[in-house]
């Protein structure tokens, strides 16, 4: 059989892009209001909602724009509060930064820490989907602090602005609800995964879409192409069942080379498991018992570990993502536009 597969990578460093988020707290400073237009001055950034900062079911877009009116980069963040509604889909973008956020209306980050050059403006278009449903509520920007600015990491942002969900989980269904971030354990102490139809963990990088699957012990971020790959191989060239000489991970680390490589100072180099144990007692491979016949997927790898910053999910990853033995379409890993099975 040869199928599509998904590529996947760690990120490490600081933070480089925005992804929607929720939670930081915000301070202004000074309003100016002038017909419809609200002018509010944050230190060295001036935001102008052009047809104002309340949200309402009486216009379904909206304008407005951040202007650096300093020498030196800052950050910043964009929010909504005073959400009365639910499932109402938005739309956000901005041509100058490339941000292309879309998700459903409610209270919380859009999106944080994101770069504006000096003397630079960002403008943006706010596109509500109301549906003919009355709604309310309020657009909210402010500058992020300094001390955040430097010393926040990809995985302190992940958390800082998600609420942690310590729970049992219960494997043997899909999810096909927003579970949020849920804490675990992995080779290297403490994990987080997504799971559910959770739409805060996108991700663009060099113009590709990706989703955060989860938060590493040691503080990387795996992240999977929301996409298939061109490509398209065999797992295997013969009866082989090593990842490391695997044809399927020649194909990734060509495609790496011809993408990513200019960037490896930005991805990590991760240990990926490669579970192929086979217990004596069932004498089946020891992922099929732990999440075909116990529904107990983990993150701690019982197999072999290949080293690279480029490889595959784990069918424990999807499984926690929120797939199961039956179809499910509401789960992020769901993409629409992949017609082609593809490879854990």
């Amino acid at each position: 059989m040869r199928l599509r597969y998904k590529s996947v990578l760690f990120f490490i460093g600081a933070l480089l892009i925005a992804c929607v988020v929720i939670g930081i707290s915000y301070h202004f400073y000074v309003k100016v209001v002038a017909k419809k237009s609200i002018v509010v001055v944050d230190g060295n950034i001036t935001i102008n909602y052009l047809n104002g900062n309340k949200l309402s079911s009486k216009k379904d877009k909206y304008e407005f724009s951040v202007t650096n009116n300093s020498e030196e980069d800052i950050y910043y963040y964009i929010s909504f509060k005073k959400i009365n509604v639910k499932d109402i889909n938005y739309k956000l973008i901005c041509i100058d930064n490339d941000i292309n956020v879309y998700g459903k209306l409610k209270n919380g980050i859009v999106s944080s820490y994101i770069i504006i050059k000096g003397n630079t403006t960002h403008n943006y278009e706010l596109t509500i989907d109301s549906k003919d449903k009355e709604y309310k509520g309020i657009i909210k920007i402010g500058v992020e602090s300094k001390k955040e600015e430097k010393n926040l990491m990809f995985a302190d942002a992940i958390l800082k602005n998600n609420k942690i969900v310590d729970k049992k989980t219960a494997f043997n269904e899909s999810a096909i609800e927003d579970e949020g971030l849920i804490k675990t354990t992995d080779d290297n102490g403490n994990s987080y995964y997504f799971r559910g139809s959770v739409t805060n963990n996108n991700v663009t990088f060099l113009d590709l879409k990706w989703k955060i699957v989860r938060i590493n012990g040691d503080g990387s971020v795996k992240l999977v192409l929301n996409n298939t790959l061109d490509a398209v191989s065999s797992y295997y060239e013969t009866d082989k069942y090593s990842f490391s000489d695997s044809a399927i991970k020649k194909n990734l680390d060509s495609w790496y080379t011809n993408n990513l490589s200019n960037y490896g100072d930005y991805i990590a180099n991760f240990k990926f498991c490669n579970d192929m144990l086979v217990e004596d007692e069932t004498g089946f491979y020891a992922p099929y018992n732990r999440i075909v016949l116990n529904n107990i997927p983990n993150n701690v790898c019982l197999g072999t570990k290949v080293s690279n910053k480029i490889g595959l999910l784990t069918i424990d990853e999807a499984v926690m993502a929120g797939a199961s033995q039956k179809e499910n379409k509401n789960y992020y890993l769901y993409n629409a536009d992949i017609t082609d099975s593809y490879y854990t």
